[in-house]
């Protein structure tokens, strides 16, 4: 146990920065790390070695325009090890602070952590110290994960996400979304611990309104080709996605930065097909209905009742110059539009 001054250059360690007028002046950090091996009579009734690390934060104290603000328990968390020369380490962890709980326990093999998040008091609590990257976060969060590796030496991994209504903040604006519910599921080949091919994944994030969803339909690799051995094509894929066109671009402009200058609005359901590895995605069907559609700019607004769309061929993110379109057919109420790439002299169709 010992008293930091984080005044001192000696003792500081910046993860966030402070706020301008915060200055901190004292708090208390504990550490604990110790590990035991319980001793038989012979070296081979010794049990395994067990370590374990618990650290404690608070008594934190800071003056803020000649006022003196407190934090008297920051955060405990611990974790503990024990592991063999016949068997996988296996270890029990735990994070507890007035915003956050995490808990898990397990090993390699087996094992499942969970988290707790209330972000109304995270957001109180540490925008008193520290710059935060959001301007406020409103709402809860709370996730689960677990993992198996079956007799066939795959790993199965599966976990969820509950959130109630969010309300975001920052530089690029604010957003309000809805309570979601995702989860998730994947079935990985391993190489003793080291995971080579994800052979199917879905994944699915829905609210009262919106959902998404995500369907891996064939085995994707995640390491690199070994010499003399064929490379897997890319995994086929199946993307879903419902919900209002305008709270999509919203989230992009806020957590991608892109604004594109063009408001789109308008219910959409999306059905596409495609394949994906760690290098490109790409699009070969796609079929989709916006009922109704507005599509402004500063110069123009083009509004239609309802929009159907349909295309084949294939669009690749990594060189979409050589996008290739077989048949692209969009409807609606006031015009139609079929279009195809053209018939190269000497070739077939």
């Amino acid at each position: 146990t010992g008293l930091m001054r984080p005044s001192d250059p000696a003792t500081q360690v910046v993860l966030m920065r402070l706020q301008d007028q915060v200055e901190m002046f004292s708090g208390v950090a504990t550490l604990r790390a110790s590990q035991r091996r319980v001793v038989q009579s012979t070296a081979a009734l010794a049990s395994p070695p067990t370590a374990s690390c618990r650290i404690e934060l608070g008594k934190l104290q800071a003056k803020v325009q000649g006022k003196t603000i407190a934090w008297d328990q920051a955060i405990q968390a611990s974790i503990q090890v024990q592991g063999g020369a016949s068997e996988l380490p296996s270890f029990q962890i735990d994070c507890d602070s007035e915003f956050c709980k995490i808990d898990g326990s397990g090993d390699p093999r087996d094992g499942r952590l969970t988290a707790q998040l209330d972000f109304d008091k995270m957001e109180q609590r540490l925008s008193e110290w520290f710059v935060l990257p959001f301007d406020s976060l409103r709402g809860s969060a709370q996730g689960a994960l677990t993992w198996k590796v079956d007799e066939g030496n795959r790993l199965v991994a599966g976990g969820s996400l509950r959130t109630t209504p969010l309300r975001i903040a920052h530089s690029n604006g604010q957003i309000a979304e809805p309570a979601w519910d995702g989860e998730f599921s994947t079935v990985s080949r391993l190489d003793g611990l080291t995971v080579l091919q994800i052979d199917r994944a879905h994944a699915t994030l829905k609210s009262s309104e919106e959902s998404c969803s995500v369907h891996l339909l064939e085995p994707l690799a995640l390491t690199a080709t070994p010499p003399g051995q064929q490379k897997l094509p890319p995994a086929s894929m199946q993307i879903q996605l419902l919900g209002e066109l305008s709270r999509w671009q919203r989230r992009v402009q806020m957590f991608g930065g892109v604004d594109p200058g063009v408001q789109i609005a308008g219910k959409c359901n999306l059905e596409a097909l495609g394949g994906v590895d760690l290098e490109h995605l790409e699009i070969t069907k796609a079929d989709w209905n916006l009922e109704p559609l507005r599509v402004s700019t500063n110069d123009m607004t083009i509004q239609e009742s309802r929009m159907l769309g349909r295309f084949a061929g294939r669009f690749d993110t990594s060189d979409i110059a050589k996008t290739k379109v077989d048949n692209l057919l969009v409807q609606s109420e006031s015009f139609g539009l079929q279009a195809h790439d053209a018939a190269v002299p000497g070739k077939s169709m």
